[in-house]
């Protein structure tokens, strides 16, 4: 595995993960309600069905593209083998997490104040960056991720680009 690289790599995707996020939720930040907990999606008024669009065309434009990224990343940088391109992608996708941890789930929400909170809650006390950060960002970026997205992604990449080897 190239470390180097590796690290590089994670923190370039982790700045475009993050900057298209945060592009998409500044655009429209009620149809983001459907990543917060259920106790505050109930509170706030229903998401229309452009809002989920709007979701959906950022999920599916912005994963695949990151797994693409990572593919042709460990083939350029000449990484082969299944475990050692597991762990670069693994690596990588924590390196997201922890970005989006940092950028998207406490710095934009402090620095945004009431303008990224959704419809129907804006004064609801999850929105304080203490609150937010203990009961979704932190169990999110250390936990669920760690031990389901980050996995999941590193055998996707290395199962795909052993297939195009």
């Amino acid at each position: 595995m190239n470390w180097y690289r590796t690290i590089l790599d994670g923190v370039a995707m982790s700045a475009t993960f993050n900057c298209y996020v945060a592009v998409f939720w500044l655009l429209k930040p009620h149809s983001f309600i459907v990543m917060f907990p259920k106790s505050l999606q109930k509170k706030a008024r229903p998401v229309t069905k452009a809002e989920r669009r709007h979701v959906n065309l950022m999920y599916f434009t912005l994963y695949p593209a990151i797994v693409i990224w990572m593919i042709l990343s460990t083939y350029e940088a000449g990484i082969h083998g299944f475990w050692p391109m597991f762990w670069t992608a693994y690596v990588e996708m924590m390196l997201i997490s922890l970005g989006d941890l940092f950028f998207l789930d406490y710095l934009l929400l402090k620095k945004t104040g009431r303008r990224l909170r959704a419809e129907g809650v804006e004064d609801d006390p999850f929105y304080e960056p203490k609150n937010e950060l203990m009961k979704l960002g932190l169990p999110e970026h250390l936990v669920l991720w760690p031990v389901l997205f980050c996995p999941l992604v590193g055998f996707l990449t290395a199962g795909i680009g052993l297939l195009i080897r």
